[in-house]
């Protein structure tokens, strides 16, 4: 059973923002078998770990690209990704300190502010993007590759 299920409306339709996106949700749900006596702890905090560096990295690179792209509200955007970095860095360093996370506590932490920030703020790039942008922002990513 999956915690997020990835909907076609969360689809930027641009490929390098978008794989890296569901790789997100993906790690997310997977925290379920990761975590398979339902609780995290010191011994297993490598799991949210591994979690916080790979949102880390995408949101720098989707910054990067709205950079690129001019986006209007490229600065709440970032703020929004702040925000779901701190609230997983605050349980990473909670955990790191001996405190034991439920699993159900942390998925809904995680669960809010994802759906939050795909259902409303990445959508609204989506949004900005023209159809011609989105075929344009595809091959020149995969003439970079």
């Amino acid at each position: 059973m999956s915690i997020i299920e990835w909907r076609d409306e969360y689809n930027l339709k641009v490929e390098f923002i978008d794989d890296p996106r569901r790789k997100l949700v993906e790690m997310v749900n997977g925290l379920q078998a990761a975590l398979p006596d339902g609780v995290l702890n010191r011994e297993n905090v490598s799991v949210l770990a591994s979690l916080v560096e790979f949102a880390r990295n995408h949101f720098e690179e989707e910054e990067k690209f709205l950079r690129r792209i001019e986006y209007v509200d490229l600065n709440k955007h970032k703020g929004s990704h702040a925000d779901i970095r701190q609230q997983i860095v605050k349980l990473l360093v909670d955990v790191k300190q001996g405190k034991q996370l439920a699993l159900s506590e942390l998925l809904g932490h995680l669960k809010d502010g994802l759906i939050e920030h795909l259902t409303v703020e990445d959508k609204k790039i989506g949004q900005a993007l023209t159809s011609d942008v989105r075929a344009s922002l595809n091959s020149f990513q995969t003439a970079e590759e």
